[in-house]
């Protein structure tokens, strides 16, 4: 008779649940609402159960931009931090460490979240708009790859014309399209090798999505020798940035730096912010260089050189260091605008190492961003180097907040910086070969 009962019950409030879940399923809003709280690769998911939901899913701003976010006004959602390779000038090419573990870093508070999708084996150079460029060892020398750590999906690219089985590049860039699904990699490689870094020629070869091959570019001339190109030393070739429909570089020493408009194939100039420069021994040194909601960033720590008068941020002299100045890059690239100047004597220890009047810095910058609803509360966030530790630090209200601590997963001893940070945007934009 209990068994009769409890049969009786489910068939009774069985249509209800039924009436319930189609109730939902064709109320727009309030499924609109539950897509909202679904995972990205859920909610990906989600538009193959009907044409209905597809098309309210590409028809909701808020829902679209959570599958395709549009760089300009979405933050990244975690860093990657691993050990990049390094330019060794007198090889005129990358060099590759050995690989180190891969750690996820959240932008958005809260512990590590899981690491995302990115083969063991591979090395990652560049992180572009939710897409990362790396590379891989084979027996046939180096393989580039272009990957989507959210959905798993990578392409490797085609080999280029005359190739060798070593990494001939000193740098190479990943050039990700907002509005599309394109997207193009420029490498750069020296041609006089050997040679005293004042004299250097290079040549930009890039791939294209779009055609899937390898060319030289004309960078805007019609001559023979269209595609090389004469470049100040000490450009930091593998740490470009791409912002504005362009990959930017910077330059370690000089006054002018160079960008690279993709579409348009063009090389042009790139000022760099003036050195500072009090009673001919104030020098500035590059800290962090990278974008956040459309804005791009170069950050320098400015310091007393006690042993030389030699302008330049490459000096490596005996340094005593007072502020950190962040400057923002103006969209025609006439110049450098000062947006924010930092007292390093606000920042506590171990943050930092007081000798008077000037400080030792024992930190490093990963990422200089802006949160908030209108983008308009700027972060730094800080590698403590001793603790091991990445803190939140507040532009405009100059305060601090523990934002995780990445654990075993960095050595403490290792420098890792600005160019061992890679952003990572959730998104499910396809890898096109």
């Amino acid at each position: 008779m209990h068994a009769a009962e409890t049969s009786m019950d489910m068939d009774i409030h069985m249509p209800d649940r039924q009436y319930a879940a189609g109730a939902v399923a064709w109320n727009e809003d309030l499924l609109v609402q539950i897509l909202l709280l679904l995972p990205l690769k859920s909610l990906a998911k989600c538009r193959c159960v009907s044409n209905q939901w597809r098309s309210l899913i590409n028809a909701t701003p808020k829902l679209y931009r959570r599958l395709y976010p549009d760089p300009s006004t979405a933050t990244p959602s975690a860093l990657l931090l691993c050990r990049s390779p390094t330019p060794v000038f007198s090889e005129t090419r990358l060099l590759f460490s050995e690989l180190s573990p891969l750690v996820s870093v959240p932008l958005n508070g809260g512990n590590p979240t899981p690491t995302p999708n990115v083969p063991d084996d591979f090395h990652i150079l560049q992180s572009c708009n939710g897409l990362l460029c790396c590379c891989r060892h084979s027996p046939d020398g180096w393989d580039l790859y272009v990957v989507n750590p959210t959905t798993k999906n990578f392409s490797r690219l085609p080999k280029n014309r005359g190739c060798t089985k070593k990494f001939d590049y000193v740098g190479v860039n990943l050039a990700v399209e907002e509005q599309t699904n394109d997207y193009s990699v420029v490498g750069v490689k020296q041609l006089n090798k050997h040679v005293n870094m004042i004299d250097t020629y290079y040549m930009i070869e890039m791939y294209s999505s779009k055609t899937g091959t390898w060319r030289s570019p004309r960078l805007g001339r019609s001559t023979a020798r269209r595609s090389t190109f004469y470049a100040p030393p000490f450009i930091q070739w593998s740490r470009g940035v791409y912002w504005n429909g362009a990959i930017n570089w910077i330059n370690d020493l000089g006054e002018e730096s160079l960008y690279f408009k993709v579409d348009e194939e063009r090389l042009r100039t790139m000022p760099m912010p003036p050195v500072p420069n009090v009673d001919g021994n104030l020098h500035g040194k590059v800290r962090y260089f990278g974008k956040s909601l459309d804005r791009l960033h170069l950050i320098e720590i400015n310091g007393l050189c006690t042993r030389c008068n030699r302008l330049g941020r490459n000096c490596h002299c005996d340094f005593r260091y007072e502020d950190l100045t962040v400057h923002e890059l103006q969209r025609d690239y006439s110049g450098w605008l000062v947006k924010y100047r930092i007292n390093l004597s606000e920042f506590p220890a171990p943050l930092v190492v007081s000798c008077g009047q000037y400080y030792y810095p024992q930190f490093s910058i990963l990422f200089c961003g802006f949160t908030g609803e209108d983008g308009d509360d700027p972060e730094l966030l800080l590698r403590l180097q001793a603790l091991n530790r990445v803190v939140r630090y507040n532009l405009n209200t100059k305060t601090f907040k523990n934002l995780c601590d990445p654990g075993l997963g960095l050595n403490c001893d290792e420098g890792f910086g600005w160019f061992d940070s890679f952003q990572y945007l959730e998104t499910v934009k396809p890898v096109r070969g």
